[in-house]
């Protein structure tokens, strides 16, 4: 089916024909308060350092799975993977000089990353064989890359590998064993799965693809994903190619074809869609329920939470609606990491981190962090108890 567009003056949405035709069912609101995180006078024990682990050369790589914390991490000539310890529970490596596309699924037991016996000093000399290995780090294969040095992903689920080159469109989806699916004319560097792996986002182009590769939305050209929930029903972007467009996060449902501009350096939307969180220019970190402000816009909308931050570099609502979990600078002077609790509405920790710190892996409740501190440096920390 052809795309062909539809205007709407107030919001100067893009659709493309054929997604009104498509069903979702819209997530409702939380049907009740979620539990608070931490019983009476226990947050001040978080968050708690696990492990932490100095790898003899640095890392190319590290990856959590996002239900059950699991990590992987790589070398350029060895492959490690973590649970609860900062002893692995197995390890991988023979004669690799370069490890690359490291990537771990949702529940741990699928590890996918790709090796060459030469450094890498020029694509053209690359030939990477990629490998899957399961969560008991037995390798169940290893096949030639269809595209030679081109980079790769796993998806969350473990059932697709995306192959493709960063700065040139051509973009191929594999299964779990490497039999090739499609290939289009999409941008490989800044895709993204939704988190229910049924669409994918192009943030060069701005297009929302199908898992089958067919394109159903349009979000403008450098529309830059900042974060998607299930069914890619809501979704959260920003332009990035001037400063100014930097400074601006829209905020649209696909169901109900609202867009909302709001002003601001970075944000989050929960996987049921119900919560939004974002820091605006103002220089706070605030949450809201999407719909309301989708309605309204954030105006007089009074947030449901608010506090002082300026830039997040790594922000994420959890699946069980519980916590927001952001690292980024607090102030000029000082960066932290943070834990929200939903169900109070209030900061549960915070501790200081370093100013350049960039890498931040939560997992998909904001349960466990992993943290890449230097160059060889990962340490893991649980962010509050279990039930």
């Amino acid at each position: 089916m052809k795309p062909k567009r539809l205007k709407a003056a107030r919001v100067g949405l893009v659709v493309i024909a054929g997604a009104l035709a498509m069903i979702f069912i819209a997530s409702p609101l939380p049907a009740q308060k979620p539990d608070p995180l931490f019983p009476p006078d226990r947050s001040e024990d978080y968050p708690r350092q696990v492990w932490s682990r100095v790898f003899p050369a640095n890392l190319t790589g590290a990856a959590v799975a996002r239900k059950t914390g699991a990590v992987a991490a790589s070398t350029a000539d060895k492959v490690y993977y973590f649970t609860d310890s900062a002893t692995p529970v197995w390890t991988a490596g023979e004669d690799w000089k370069s490890v690359d596309s490291l990537g771990i699924n949702g529940s741990g037991d699928r590890v996918l990353f790709q090796t060459d016996v030469k450094p890498r000093k020029s694509t053209e000399a690359m030939n990477y064989t990629l490998r899957l290995y399961d969560g008991e780090g037995a390798e169940m294969w290893a096949k030639p890359n269809p595209g030679r040095y081109q980079r790769a992903m796993l998806s969350p689920s473990g059932k697709h590998i995306l192959i493709g080159e960063h700065w040139h469109p051509g973009v191929s989806l594999y299964d779990d064993n490497l039999n090739l699916l499609w290939k289009k004319s999409i941008q490989f560097w800044s895709l993204a799965f939704d988190p229910l792996e049924r669409f994918l986002f192009d943030g060069e182009g701005g297009q929302l693809y199908s898992i089958e590769g067919e394109r159903v939305w349009d979000f403008g050209a450098g529309a830059r994903i900042l974060s998607v929930s299930d069914n890619a029903e809501f979704v959260l972007t920003r332009y990035y190619k001037t400063a100014r467009g930097g400074q601006r996060i829209f905020l649209t449902s696909r169901t109900a074809l609202k867009r909302v501009e709001l002003e601001g350096t970075g944000g989050a939307v929960s996987p049921d869609g119900s919560l939004t969180a974002y820091v605006n220019l103002d220089k706070k970190l605030v949450i809201y329920r999407t719909r309301e402000l989708l309605e309204s816009g954030p105006g007089d909308l009074p947030p449901l939470f608010e506090t002082g931050f300026i830039r997040p570099w790594v922000i994420q609502l959890a699946r069980d609606n519980r916590s927001l979990f952001v690292m980024g600078e607090e102030s000029a002077r000082r960066s932290v990491m943070m834990l929200v609790d939903l169900a109070r509405m209030k900061t549960a920790w915070k501790k200081s981190v370093a100013a350049d710190l960039r890498v931040a892996l939560p997992d998909e409740n904001n349960r466990r962090v992993v943290l890449q501190t230097s160059d060889k440096t990962l340490v893991k920390f649980e962010c509050y108890p279990g039930d």
